[in-house]
Formats: structure tokens, sequence, C-alpha cells
């Protein structure tokens, strides 16, 4: 890859003149699955709640719909907790972090917690088009799937 030099105008540091390089897919991949081993988890014990309540009589069909709903504050909840780690200082989920990759805005600043939300709740949309979105990180120049293409934010080496 060509690195690119760009400026970073970054609200905690000052300007200076850095590469930036494109994250490579396989980075990406092993990072993705990391963190979807992470969220998991999470989803699990929302699921064991909602079998719970099936145990003692309330997993009736018709509170199927209260349950989804009881649901969504924690998948809220941990939308924000992957937000918080990609508006922060390490700009990455875990499975970044460990891949050493992370995400900066296209002019290179770190992301606000703001820009980092719809880009989670972007990657779900794209997840639930089987994996449309995320294929075409493969014919990006700069590897960008297609929620990074609608908020505007790149995949780069750390």
């Amino acid at each position: 890859f060509v690195s690119v030099q760009l400026v970073l105008s970054l609200s905690r540091r000052s300007a200076d003149y850095v590469d930036i390089l494109p994250a490579a897919l396989w980075r990406r991949f092993f990072a993705m699955l990391i963190d979807i081993l992470l969220l998991c988890s999470a989803v699990y014990w929302v699921f064991q709640a909602n079998v719970i309540l099936g145990i003692f009589g309330l997993g009736n069909v018709a509170l199927f719909p209260i349950l989804l709903v009881a649901s969504l504050p924690v998948l809220v909840a941990v939308n924000a907790v992957f937000a918080f780690f990609i508006s922060g200082t390490r700009r990455g989920t875990p499975g970044m972090i460990v891949m050493r990759i992370r995400i900066v805005d296209v002019d290179g600043s770190i992301l606000t917690f703001r820009k980092a939300f719809l880009r989670n709740i972007a990657l779900a949309f794209n997840l639930n088009l089987f994996g449309f979105g995320i294929l075409s990180a493969m014919f990006s120049k700069w590897n960008q799937t297609l929620h990074d293409q609608m908020v505007g934010t790149l995949v780069v080496r750390a």
C-alpha cells in the first residue's frame, strides 16, 4: 500500500503529519471475530434471562414482544460500550486493539462518541444484509466497508 500524508487536526493533540495506511482485511476479520465473541457473551445473558423467564411460566408467546423490548436496553448498552472504545484514546474495540488497528475519521481525527455510535448501528445494518456491506471492503481503495463509507470513517494500522 502507498502511504498517504494527512494533516491530523485533533482536538486533543497538536496537528502534525502522519503516515496513514489502511488496515489489512485479515486484521479486520480477526478483530471482528474477537469482538463478536465478546458481544455473544453479553447477548448470551440476555437470552439466558429469557429462558429463565420461560422456565417460570413467563415464557408465553404473547410475552415475546415484551421480552424483545426489554432486551433492547442491553443491546443499546453494548453498542454504547463499543462506541466508547472506538471514540476513546485507543480508537478501537478490544479486538482492534489486539489486532493493532484503529478507527479514525476520514480526516484522520479521533471519532466523536456520536459518530462511533452511528457507525455501530450502520455495522449492525450491514450484518443484517448478510455481510454484503462488509464485502465492499474488497473493492475499496481504503478497504472501507459500507458502514465506514456511510459515516465517513477509515480503519487504519495503529
